[in-house]
């Protein structure tokens, strides 16, 4: 019964990837397990034409989107280790980004990152929590605001469908020992040139700040205990290579590595841009993403 059990598991592995095979313009090329596969693409638009189509798409407007649109992407950022909560980055050819708000845990596990996929926007939400363009339903807080936030798992599966592609996603350095034909290669940019970056235009991107240490480190302080968050469930960190409070990193108390200590030497910090009331924030998808610099 073992060997039966085992040979089963492998057919329906080797079955899976076969219908992963085909160009993402087929729309019955195999039938994944997740997501809506009859969705059909009759109007792609870049990430740019979208925000064009609703232009408050950064307000704290939120509007329904009623136009037929569909968004070709690839991940960028997920949940793998809960510092990512509910939501996943996502980028174009072009190297425009969003941010997608799920109400739904392990999002890893079937939107790893370079996973591509078709978006069908009609009849979600698009708008900005605190400046960073987002995709999800309306949420209205204490204070009045509605942004666009987690939409449930229901209403997200019937609005993509998984491709059977993946876009290679590469640090500079990966890129150059091993280049991938149309790899996405993350920019890199010093501590001065990542602060004065045009935020709206670049925010949700997945980019690396370069040769950077944090305020307070000291080779015990962590990047996310309970302590430092206090009554929240987040901690802001400093760069000493920044002037003030406008540029940070900021990690979620429940992060896998939220208790690992800082390292004091000089690091390359990869992970998701976001913009929050003129605020950069720089949230790391995982340790994985701290990496000491040359």
């Amino acid at each position: 019964m073992k060997l039966k059990t085992i040979f089963s598991a492998l057919l329906a592995a080797l079955t899976f990837t076969a219908c992963m095979d085909g160009d993402w313009e087929d729309p019955n090329n195999g039938i994944p397990p997740y997501g809506n596969n009859s969705i059909e693409v009759t109007n792609a638009v870049t990430i740019a034409q979208l925000k064009q189509m609703y232009p408050k798409y950064a307000d704290t407007d939120t509007t329904r989107m009623t136009q037929d649109a569909q968004l070709k992407v690839f991940v960028t950022g997920n949940d793998i280790q809960g510092n990512l909560y509910n939501s996943i980055a996502v980028q174009d050819e072009n190297g425009d980004a969003l941010i997608i708000c799920i109400n739904k845990g392990s999002l890893y596990g079937y939107l790893p990152v370079g996973q591509d996929l078709i978006i069908d926007t009609k009849g979600l939400y698009i708008g900005g929590y605190g400046g960073q363009p987002q995709i999800g339903v309306p949420y209205t807080n204490k204070g009045g605001s509605t942004f666009p936030s987690r939409m449930d798992e229901k209403k997200w599966e019937q609005h993509f469908r998984l491709l059977p592609t993946k876009t290679p996603v590469q640090t500079k350095a990966e890129n150059e020992a091993d280049p991938l034909p149309n790899a996405y290669v993350i920019p890199e940019y010093s501590a001065t040139e990542m602060d004065r970056l045009d935020r709206l235009a670049n925010c949700g991107k997945l980019m690396t700040i370069k040769d950077v240490t944090i305020k307070g480190a000291d080779g015990t302080k962590t990047w996310a205990s309970k302590a430092d968050a206090g009554d929240y469930t987040s901690v802001q960190l400093y760069f000493n290579e920044i002037k003030g409070s406008n540029t940070m990193v900021y990690t979620s108390t429940y992060a896998d590595f939220a208790n690992t200590p800082i390292p004091t030497e000089k690091m390359n910090l990869t992970g998701i841009w976001k913009v929050y009331n003129g605020k950069w924030e720089l949230v790391l998808r995982s340790e994985d993403d701290i990496k000491t610099a040359n």
